[in-house]
């Protein structure tokens, strides 16, 4: 038994390590491509391209979610030590979920192919067969790749999603290769949708030897007894999938408002600018889904007590992260940027600056949100989630006859997106009493705005060394007057605890 628990220990290890190594590979190679993407394709079809990856990974929502599900059934499944043909039973099921909601999805996916055009202000009408053809490509990616993340739930419900995710890793690196030769043939934007199209489809094949190869219980082949059994797949509820859209909904719609009121080359601006940002929030976002498994399991198995001072030190280690993420991306955004690409796709000082509340905004919303999950029905905040996106949208379009810049837009949406941190703050803390409000952060973020805004406007990089060093030393800094001044004695004790441990 001892060895059976290492044994799945290992696993999680190496699942943990595949998944932050896929993590940064992704953020460098398109750290080092992206540069390359735009002067083979110029700023007009890349922006096309990268909005159209959002707005069809955005419809994945139309998709039955039926691999988000058969993870943790499987998991399930393999921790009450069930027959083998439950295991069968649980991957029919899944693809039966998909098949059903195939016809709506392939629908949603068709409609988006030949309207995607209009979501860009300074669309060339000659280019309509063309993105049409690029968004019929990509819609068939996506409907491959769906069934590459039923295979992956698999992977995931063993406790082997290290196997999935390894092969999804070379893969990410041969999609990126293919594109560039693709690009550099001269193929443009049908290239890039042939080399998405023909790598899922490998991957699909691979992942399916795999899956048969590793498992002996999916050789099963009759299904018929699979049929009388009781149903172990179901799709998500109604307010799942309205929560699940509208949070996509709140990590793109700058794109989308910026791509349809101000055109291609503001998308452009904006890809480059908000790199930074993307790449921290997806830190933080890792943080707490690495935490929250042991709140979880705290809550049942500590008692309450300790559960609240789980969520306190987890609150006060992410305020304490995202005041020096936003004091990183307020003062060396402009140089990261001119560096990277150039002058001509910053945004501008006011605009990035917006661009960072934003992200500090966004992460603590998705972070209430992790809390939140563990207790709380989603049927409120799906509801307020959903209100406060559209509400964005309409004053968006209001406000930006009278004044059209990115400014308003982001302003706009900030604005709301504050409205709703607070509104959801309410209901999440509601049901778990005495965490503690955000204030502290709010506080810190208030008073080093200023600051971080005058050496922001004042500090340009003359080369990657001098930015590294001063951004080290930056860091440095503030992170020593936080840690002593701002966190509380728990935190403290955390982090000098965790960073003991990586250096000893």
């Amino acid at each position: 038994m001892k060895s059976r628990q290492l044994s799945e220990k290992r696993k999680m290890l190496y699942n943990a390590t595949t998944n932050y190594i896929y993590f940064f590979l992704f953020a460098f190679l398109n750290f080092l491509l992206n540069p390359i993407f735009v002067g083979l394709l110029g700023t007009y079809y890349f922006a096309i391209w990268k909005t159209s990856l959002k707005v069809f990974d955005f419809l994945t929502m139309f998709d039955g979610r039926a691999s988000q599900s058969i993870k943790w059934v499987i998991a399930q499944q393999r921790k009450n030590k069930l027959l083998e043909k439950q295991f069968k039973r649980a991957v029919f099921e899944a693809l039966s979920v998909t098949l059903k909601a195939l016809p709506y999805y392939i629908l949603v996916l068709l409609t988006c192919s030949f309207s995607v055009n209009y979501l860009f202000e300074d669309f060339v009408e000659e280019d309509f067969l063309l993105v049409s053809v690029f968004g019929l490509l990509l819609s068939l990616h996506f409907l491959i790749n769906l069934m590459c993340e039923v295979i992956d739930g698999v992977f995931v419900g063993m406790n082997e999603a290290y196997k999935s995710k390894s092969l999804k890793l070379l893969f990410l690196i041969f999609l990126n290769l293919f594109i560039v030769l693709n690009l550099i043939a001269g193929f443009g934007i049908i290239g890039i949708a042939l080399s998405y199209l023909i790598s899922t489809t490998l991957l699909l094949l691979i992942l399916i030897f795999l899956l048969k190869r590793e498992f002996d219980w999916f050789k099963l082949k009759s299904l018929g007894e699979i049929n009388r059994e009781k149903t172990v797949i179901q799709p998500f509820s109604k307010w799942m999938s309205v929560w699940g859209f509208s949070d996509k909904l709140f990590v793109t719609q700058e794109l989308f408002c910026i791509s349809i009121l101000l055109g291609t080359t503001a998308v452009t601006s904006f890809i480059f600018s908000s790199f930074i940002q993307v790449f921290s929030l997806s830190v933080t976002l890792l943080i707490g889904s690495a935490v929250m498994p042991y709140l979880a399991n705290g809550n049942k198995t500590e008692g309450h007590s300790n559960f609240i001072n789980g969520i306190k030190v987890y609150k006060e280690i992410l305020y304490f992260i995202t005041s020096i993420l936003f004091g990183y991306m307020v003062i060396f955004n402009a140089s990261f940027v001119f560096l990277w690409i150039g002058s001509d796709h910053y945004v501008g000082q006011i605009e990035n600056f917006l661009l960072s509340l934003l992200f500090v905004f966004i992460s603590l919303i998705r972070s209430d949100s992790q809390v939140g999950n563990l207790s709380l029905d989603l049927k409120s905040r799906a509801l307020w989630s959903l209100i406060f996106c559209i509400g964005a949208f309409l004053f968006v379009y209001i406000l930006f006859d009278f004044y059209p810049n990115m400014t308003t837009i982001l302003t706009v949406i900030l604005a709301f997106r504050c409205l709703f941190y607070v509104t959801q703050r309410e209901l999440v803390y509601k049901e778990i009493k005495g965490v503690g409000s955000g204030a502290k952060l709010v506080c810190v973020i208030f008073f080093l705005s200023p600051l971080v805004m005058y050496l922001g406007s004042n500090y340009l990089a003359e080369s990657w060394l001098n930015l590294f060093i001063m951004s080290t030393l930056y860091s440095v800094i503030f992170s020593a007057i936080y840690y002593l001044f701002i966190l509380d004695s728990s935190s403290r004790s955390f982090v000098f605890t965790m960073f003991r441990k990586v250096i000893g």
